[in-house]
């Protein structure tokens, strides 16, 4: 069926411009990073449409030519920075719609203010860690069914420290139908992740098991999930609704994840009231100077209160297994040594959507940090800004394929016949040295309820034989 959807991805798959950048993006002899102009509103999801397009096409190539593939199946992930949540949750909706075939999950953030803890329980902690051990399983069996992924997180996310990869991928497990299984033996191990037992699941971070059947609700589905058994083998995996029990769909295999990023073992407690010590003994003692106590690069001990409270969180991390604020400890029960970048596939893309504006916002973050740092410090065990989030440009460095998408032009325009010829024949003549691209494209416009302005702008349009299509929330607005 022919649409407006098709339609337009039609008409982006014959941008000569845009196809001769991402084969020029995809081309092993290309250095990275590279800045691109000109990509402005949804304009960046048909961009991600065209690159995973062309992604399958070479996955399908590689495979049909047989020999060691050096495209790596997770190199397909794509990870992909954003400004704040709201560009985060308006990225996800155009991704949803324009590439209704690709998996698309946005990183939850823990909140937007800077050491402000998460209630207990919340579901932000199960959606974490359930993200996180998407991003990790990443071995799909098939290359040419591959499905493309998107993950999205905000800056302030993408440079906060994460615990290590390889122990939440250890916590992680998948079920497949077919599978052996021992029902006491899965009851613990999900006791052990978070989940709670109860006779029938209603909301997520639930399990049941009765008889021959396991129900489980995980974090990051929309709907509850049925395991169904002869004896010891698994017979089938469904997806079902929980207020009627009614099945949804068949499903070949689920991915079971911890309720949250840290499983508080004895041995994760013991290494974090350790660290919390020895950052103690090493902080600077004397705080009352105005040069020591301004400056958080500096590390501060901990006052008296919040050695209180931190011997408090110990105590309920040991006897209930949580605690509030627990959180911001996460990072550094592993030395902040790991960021969300640990997680991808060295080859993956990322991309920094508004890049500019990135840019601009690294210093009013440090000044939230150091403000909140400056109030919750006296009563809350809570560490310095530097040990709370990663160095952003550090972290640049570390990407082996990155894409800066920049709002602000900074390519020098030449009139030259000569030139725009050039450029007609190949975009990136002029952006190979300096590794630019830059695709010609008009912002979307906002008339401000300028009702005259904008008929105006239609008759104009209408007169150069553009079709026009409106669309409204309701047919009262027809």
């Amino acid at each position: 069926m022919n649409t407006l959807s098709t339609s337009i991805n039609n008409l982006m798959h014959n941008w000569k411009d845009l196809s001769t950048s991402i084969q020029y993006i995809e081309n092993q002899d290309t250095k990275f990073p590279i800045e691109i102009e000109g990509i402005h509103g949804s304009l960046f999801s048909y961009f991600l449409a065209e690159i995973s397009r062309y992604n399958k096409l070479k996955s399908v190539y590689s495979k049909n030519n047989g020999g060691i593939e050096s495209y790596s199946i997770s190199s397909s992930d794509v990870l992909i920075v954003v400004p704040t949540e709201h560009e985060a949750n308006d990225l996800y909706v155009d991704i949803q719609t324009i590439i209704p075939d690709s998996e698309v999950y946005v990183f939850p953030s823990w909140g937007a203010v800077p050491y402000k803890s998460i209630a207990k329980g919340s579901v932000v902690f199960g959606k974490r860690a359930g993200v996180l051990s998407k991003i990790l399983d990443n071995n799909i069996n098939s290359v040419i069914k591959q499905i493309p992924r998107f993950f999205i997180v905000t800056q302030r996310t993408f440079m906060s420290p994460l615990p290590n990869p390889l122990y939440l991928k250890k916590q992680s497990f998948k079920i497949s139908k077919n599978d052996k299984i021992n029902t006491i033996k899965i009851a613990d191990k999900l006791s052990s992740l978070g989940f709670i037992r109860v006779p029938r699941v209603s909301v997520r971070g639930e399990f049941s098991l009765r008889g021959e059947v396991l129900d489980i609700f995980l974090p990051c589905d929309d709907n509850a999930t049925r395991i169904i058994f002869d004896f010891d083998t698994i017979e089938a995996i469904k997806s079902f609704e929980i207020e009627d029990q009614t099945t949804i769909n068949n499903i070949n295999s689920v991915l079971i994840y911890p309720l949250k990023e840290v499983i508080w073992t004895k041995e994760n407690i013991t290494t974090i009231n350790s660290k919390l010590d020895e950052y103690q003994s090493s902080s600077v003692n004397n705080d009352t100077s105005s040069d020591v106590s301004s400056d958080f690069s500096i590390h501060l001990p901990f006052t008296e209160s919040a050695i209180s409270l931190k011997d408090k969180m110990i105590e309920e991390l040991t006897t209930l297994g949580q605690s509030e604020g627990e959180e911001l400890l996460y990072g550094f029960l592993w030395n902040n040594d790991f960021s969300i970048l640990d997680y991808f596939d060295k080859s993956s893309l990322v991309l920094f959507y508004d890049y500019d504006r990135q840019k601009n916002a690294l210093l009013s973050i440090k000044r939230e940090f150091d403000g909140m740092y400056r109030r919750s410090r006296e009563i809350a065990p809570i560490l310095p800004p530097d040990l709370m989030l990663n160095n952003y440009n550090i972290l640049l460095e570390k990407i082996s394929r990155c894409l800066l998408f920049k709002t602000i032009s900074t390519i020098d325009e030449d009139s030259s016949v000569e030139k725009e010829e050039e450029l007609e024949e190949n975009i990136l003549v002029s952006s190979k040295e300096d590794n630019k691209i830059k695709l010609e494209s008009e912002p979307s416009r906002s008339f401000f309820g300028n009702i005259n302005y904008l008929k105006d702008e239609m008759e104009r349009l209408q007169k150069d034989n553009w079709n026009i299509f409106i669309f409204t929330d309701n047919e009262n607005q027809n």
